[in-house]
């Protein structure tokens, strides 16, 4: 889960790109527990998935930062 995260962080994760089409059921998990989302409005997305507030916490405490 750390390698989505990374990416998501660093915007290089494309919705269909071959990292989220090759790792298709984690970046589901992610984006169901709300660590990713590619919303950028009330009604509007973009073609990125991005790291979430709740993303970023996950991924420092895997990180051993926080």
């Amino acid at each position: 889960m750390r390698h989505i995260l990374n990416a998501a962080q660093t915007n290089s994760l494309y919705a269909k790109g071959n990292l989220a089409r090759a790792l298709a059921n984690d970046v589901a998990e992610a984006a169901s527990r709300g660590w990713l989302t590619s919303r950028t409005g009330p009604t509007s997305f973009c073609n990125i998935w991005m790291l979430t507030p709740s993303g970023l916490t996950v991924l420092n405490i895997e990180k051993g930062i926080a």
